[in-house]
């Protein structure tokens, strides 16, 4: 029988106190519980694989670095979606000038959702927690001003 964390039965509220108390096991277990429903979120707005994959790690870099904003008025995850719409913004006004830039006519914000069909693997979702966490620790080692350069 697989062990389970005490962390992973705490609710939201209680896992960012732990994260910001310093407790890394407690922000995987708020990673784990809802990045398939930011995963699924953007996926469905997405059509790029490599896109979807670029926002999801940035939403969650993104609450973990501005967490101690979160004010605990509304649940959690209304927050992260906050985030999540902020950061597909960004992208289809990154991905519109880039388009203009080459004389492209402007991509259109509602790509169709049923273009991504695959489905989150163990392995895809092992390799996006790695990738978070790589990302994480880079951005911890910047000073203030640079980190938020990349948010």
């Amino acid at each position: 029988m697989p062990a389970t964390r005490p962390m992973a039965h705490r609710n939201d509220d209680a896992l960012i106190q732990a994260i910001l108390a310093g407790s890394p096991e407690a922000f995987e277990d708020l990673y784990e519980r809802h990045f398939p429903r930011v995963f699924g979120f953007v996926s469905r707005r997405l059509s790029d694989r490599s896109d979807v994959e670029d926002v999801v790690q940035n939403v969650f870099v993104h609450a973990l670095t501005n967490l101690s904003s979160y004010r605990g008025e509304g649940a959690f995850l209304r927050w992260l979606y906050g985030i999540t719409r902020n950061l597909l913004r960004r992208h289809y006004l990154k991905k519109n000038r880039a388009a203009e830039r080459l004389g492209r006519t402007r991509l259109d914000v509602t790509e169709s959702p049923d273009l991504l069909q695959d489905e989150i693997t163990p392995e895809r979702h092992f390799e996006a927690r790695q990738l978070g966490r790589k990302a994480a620790e880079k951005l911890d080692k910047l000073s203030p001003d640079a980190r938020e350069t990349f948010l």
